[in-house]
């Protein structure tokens, strides 16, 4: 994996300074230092590039140029009435930040030669965000550092170390995904395709959830000033009702499979654990964020012990299940 570039002294201070801006509205611990986290991340697997303009961020699925925020330009985009609301929510223990270059395509998976053994033809290669995730977790793997949440040594599925949802192949380019839907309903689902959020200035976007790998299961939700941990057990359309009408979670959404992918690089590299490990500690993530509306389907994220694999699938948003929950969010 590549270094990452030094900042320059200028680069440094003008993130301190807004970092400190910033923190003054959402109350968030280290903040500073989890974005300076973010950006290096980013760097390390190759999310970020030096644009024509000299600064720093990517091509989104139009090959437009989208250049990384600074933390006082994300918080620019709130009114007092959500400011005050993020602070509500980082009391309540939303305080983990993810940078999610959300305008980068998320890429296919395909079966060809494996590079290093042309004998094997079960490799899958991937494009996109499914690359660097891919790529992250054989590179784990090659180092033992891949683990469940229990600390479990997890095995890997050096071929196809990431399931995808056949579905998924190139479903935010083409239209297919609806983002941030209000209603799972293939005609009125009232979600937005990724060039619309685009178009509105939202291709980078900062996510803010509670810092857990692993989701609570029925009963083991804790109530943090007045608002209770998401349980398993529940239905998509269930999910998704209670962020929608239920006040303790005001202003909250489900992750996208863009966000899914950046929290689960993050825990990779800060703990060396994979995330949703729901054949272990964890649940099966409905990303409520999204939507493939022509299907009927949500998608899902996961790992998965039985296969060796992490994955993102769909399922119908009626099911339910004690193996499946839901992490929501706040955005800016």
């Amino acid at each position: 994996m590549p270094e990452k570039p030094p900042f320059s002294l200028e680069q440094l201070r003008q993130i301190a300074e807004a970092a400190e801006r910033l923190k003054e509205v959402l109350k968030i611990p280290e903040l500073q230092a989890q974005y300076e986290s973010q950006i290096a991340l980013l760097e390390r697997h190759g999310l970020l590039e030096t644009l024509s303009s000299g600064k720093t961020g990517f091509k989104d699925i139009g090959g437009r140029e989208q250049i990384l925020p600074t933390l006082q330009e994300f918080s620019k985009r709130l009114s007092p009435e959500q400011k005050a609301l993020l602070e509500k929510k980082a009391q309540q223990g939303l305080t983990k930040v993810f940078l999610v270059p959300f305008g980068r395509e998320l890429g296919t998976d395909q079966k060809g030669q494996d590079p290093q053994d042309p004998s094997n033809h079960e490799y899958h290669h991937y494009t996109g965000l499914l690359k660097t995730y891919a790529e992250t977790l054989r590179f784990h793997h090659q180092q033992g550092t891949l683990l469940g949440t229990d600390g479990a040594k997890l095995n890997l599925d050096t071929n196809q170390p990431l399931w995808v949802w056949e579905k998924y192949a190139n479903a935010d380019k083409k239209g297919k995904l609806a983002y941030f839907p209000k209603a799972f309903d293939p005609t009125n689902h009232q979600g937005e395709t990724k060039a619309q959020i685009i178009q509105e200035g939202r291709a980078w976007q900062l996510v803010i959830t509670e810092d857990l790998a692993d989701l609570p299961s029925e009963g083991k939700g804790q109530t943090i000033q007045g608002r209770k941990q998401m349980e398993a057990n529940l239905t998509g359309h269930e999910y998704l009702n209670l962020l929608q009408t239920d006040p303790q979670y005001q202003g909250e959404q489900g992750l996208t499979p863009e966000a899914q992918i950046i929290r689960a690089l993050t825990y990779l590299e800060e703990k060396n654990q994979v995330v949703d490990d729901c054949q272990g500690q964890g649940k099966i993530n409905w990303l409520l964020g999204a939507y493939f509306p022509e299907d009927g389907f949500v998608p899902l994220g996961y790992w998965a012990r039985g296969s060796s694999q992490a994955r993102l699938g769909g399922g119908v948003p009626g099911d339910q299940g004690s193996d499946s929950a839901a992490l929501p969010s706040v955005m800016i």
